[in-house]
């Protein structure tokens, strides 16, 4: 190949590598923006369920069918 060939690859594909971490720059400063209280996936952080309350509910949201022996 040309040597003048290679250079105007080069410089491209490292056009191509600045855009992309340009991309990334800017999406992650708006995935930063959006999480200022948030959790996650972008909802609002609530606090966290009580252990003892998280198990109840469990048992109590089971289906009947798949519950088998009810722990004691």
């Amino acid at each position: 190949m040309h040597p003048d060939l290679y250079d105007v690859l080069y410089r491209q594909q490292l056009a191509e590598v600045e855009q992309r971490a340009e991309h990334r720059r800017v999406a992650r400063e708006r995935a930063e923006e959006q999480a200022v209280g948030a959790g996650r996936h972008g909802r609002p952080t609530r606090p966290a369920r009580h252990p003892a309350l998280r198990s109840l509910t469990a048992l109590l949201h089971r289906p009947a069918h798949r519950a088998g022996p009810r722990p004691a």
